[in-house]
């Protein structure tokens, strides 16, 4: 039956005071479902999801029509998100009752007041019940679908084992024969692997960690249709989540997917991830677990919710670990240089060695510059004509 007239100007009055009605539902959702109060979760948070869904169904309702696929879209992403954030089955659908009731005596009060016609208030409240109860059939089926992602992680958990591929320990044969069976495979020898590591760009709760890795978990199983082995490990910096799966491309390939599920909203706090190389054979797993970790611990700077690649941050790698012959570099290269003219070297780098583009930044004259870039050749002995000297130079400024 169409939404009449009366029922309309109804829900357009219900979303022009949408703020009050809001305000009643959050309360009482809050107040009678004790999970809610108990977690980790931020009653804005709570609001946020709410709000979406309440404002769906009286847009519905105002326009005449069913959810559409974006709605439902995003509502299943909210029953991720609750599953990820450990609101129990019953609570979601206790919580979705007290809205709907709340929601369902707030509506029969405007169109009391409004005085519609009880027959059109009868039908319109049966018609907003439906749309709510599809948005609610959307939330659960995900919810349902990602706590059965967390059973089979926690199943394909291995403490043990990514605690001794973290500081690069092998993989023995009886390991790569159990985790063959465990992962579905029959040529270990012949698969690549890749590992991906991932931490919170913040203060790293183990609750939250937790939740990036059953996230991760579930999106790069469902990108990949890999069976994903996962593990949190502790670094100097903190827990970390660490994943590993059978992967044919490269490195490059799978960024894109990293980027995409630490981008989505289900997870509140933004993640940094690092992604090894691909390694020939499950006992070379290790290598690539390394190589993410190390990548991780140094990428503090870099833009949350982006992946880096081990292969991008070689320079970064090295510095960190030749620390005496950075040192020695540094001393040879840039100690001569002064402030100057190690802004002007670094500058000249930075911008793909244009002299132009140089003394634009800088604001100085191309002569100036011409001079400045001679003074740094006599001083330190370095040829900017010379790749090898460039990557010497480099090395010393990216480690100073």
């Amino acid at each position: 039956m169409p939404v009449t007239e009366d029922v309309q100007r109804v829900a357009r009055a219900m979303l022009k005071d949408f703020e009050a009605l809001m305000s009643a539902i959050v309360d009482r959702v809050w107040q009678t479902v004790p999970p809610y109060s108990t977690l980790l979760l931020e009653r804005g948070d709570l609001a946020d999801r709410i709000r979406e869904n309440i404002h769906n169904v009286m847009v519905c309702l105002l326009e005449d029509r069913d959810p559409n696929p974006e709605e439902l879209a995003r509502c299943a992403r909210n029953g991720e998100r609750r599953a990820l954030q450990g609101v129990s089955h019953a609570a979601l659908i206790q919580s979705f009752r007290i809205a709907e009731r709340t929601l369902s005596e707030e509506y029969t009060g405007w169109c009391s007041r409004m005085q519609v016609r009880p027959s059109h208030a009868r039908a319109g409240r049966v018609t907003m019940i439906e749309m709510l109860d599809r948005l609610e059939l959307a939330m659960l089926n995900a919810y349902t679908a990602m706590q059965q992602q967390i059973s089979a992680s926690n199943l394909l958990t291995e403490p043990t084992l990514f605690s001794r591929l973290a500081i690069g320990s092998p993989i023995d044969a009886a390991e790569v024969e159990e985790l063959a069976r465990v992962l579905g495979l029959e040529d270990t020898d012949q698969t690549r692997f890749v590992a991906v590591a991932a931490s919170l760009a913040g203060d790293a709760d183990p609750a939250a960690i937790e939740r990036v890795r059953h996230h991760l978990v579930f999106r790069l199983t469902s990108a990949t249709g890999a069976t994903t082995l996962s593990g949190t490990v502790h670094i100097d910096a903190g827990p970390i989540a660490l994943l590993a799966l059978a992967w044919p491309g490269s490195s490059a390939d799978i960024v894109p997917v990293v980027e995409q599920a630490i981008a989505e909203t289900a997870l509140r706090d933004p993640v940094r991830a690092a992604v090894g190389e691909p390694r020939l054979g499950l006992a070379q797993l290790n290598m690539s677990c390394r190589q993410a970790i190390q990548t991780l611990e140094i990428v503090d700077d870099t833009e949350p919710r982006r992946a880096v690649r081990y292969v991008d941050t070689l320079l970064e790698v090295l510095a960190e670990r030749e620390n005496n012959l950075l040192r020695e570099l540094r001393a040879r290269y840039l100690a001569p240089l002064g402030a100057d003219l190690e802004e002007t070297l670094r500058c000249y780098l930075d911008t793909s060695l244009s002299l132009a583009a140089t003394a634009t930044a800088l604001h100085l004259h191309k002569n100036t510059v011409m001079y400045r870039l001679r003074r740094i050749e006599e001083l330190s002995g370095v040829d900017l004509h010379d790749p090898r000297d460039i990557a010497r130079v480099v090395l010393a400024l990216d480690a100073s």
